[in-house]
């Protein structure tokens, strides 16, 4: 099972929102912003109580990046 230490910079998220996030120095960023790693328990689930709704469902490793946006595209990323 896949547990919060195990993130590391680079790593890609997608939430039950649909939304992916790059995983890079304890936050989970896009171009709108950051969620903190610290507003996840262990089962990755989100206890914000603004954005409860954004649990993480599914997680990524990336390969081949150049750009920002790459980070985000399908065929940068290798389901984990």
């Amino acid at each position: 099972m896949f547990k919060k230490e195990d993130f590391k910079n680079g790593m890609v998220v997608e939430l039950d929102t649909g939304d992916r996030r790059l995983f890079w120095e304890g936050r989970f960023i896009d171009s709108h912003g950051y969620i903190p790693l610290t507003y996840y328990n262990d089962d990755l689930k989100n206890m914000d109580r603004i954005s409860m709704d954004e649990n993480i469902d599914k997680i990524f490793l990336t390969h081949r990046v150049a750009y920002f946006g790459d980070f985000f595209r399908d065929d940068k990323l290798t389901k984990i």
